[in-house]
């Protein structure tokens, strides 16, 4: 529980890094001004330095999927994991990518482990179910 704490507290101080936000703003304008590799950019350097952070992953995981640049996708999402200290959230991420890349042998006994996971609730569940359907 005390390692819980400690970790939000650190995600939340990352969250409130005016530099890392500055970048994110700016990934963002490129990328509604079409600038896609400008924007891809900015963001693999923000995951980079500060990976495990789900607003600044997304994007950039999302650009990924749509290349799919699943090389690169791996490493960010095992990055994004170990911050999180595979935590659900990173688990779920990388459901997704084995889902997407039609790796049945990984994203078959990971969703088995996740749904007989007993510490998880019913919504996390869904959300697992989702991602399957």
């Amino acid at each position: 529980v005390l390692q819980q704490i400690q970790n939000r507290a650190q995600s939340i101080n990352k969250k409130n890094n005016p530099e890392l936000e500055d970048k994110y703003s700016q990934a963002k304008t490129l990328e509604r001004s079409g600038l896609y590799e400008e924007a891809l950019l900015l963001y693999k350097e923000i995951n980079r330095s500060n990976p495990g952070i789900s607003k600044y992953f997304i994007p950039l995981k999302n650009y990924l999927k749509q290349t799919e640049s699943w090389d690169s996708l791996m490493v960010y999402t095992q990055s994004f994991s170990n911050a999180r200290n595979n935590d659900l959230q990173s688990k779920l991420e990388f459901l997704d990518v084995y889902i997407l890349m039609e790796a049945e042998d990984k994203w078959e006994p990971l969703a088995t482990d996740l749904v007989l996971d007993l510490s998880i609730g019913e919504n996390s569940i869904k959300n697992i179910l989702q991602r399957l359907v």
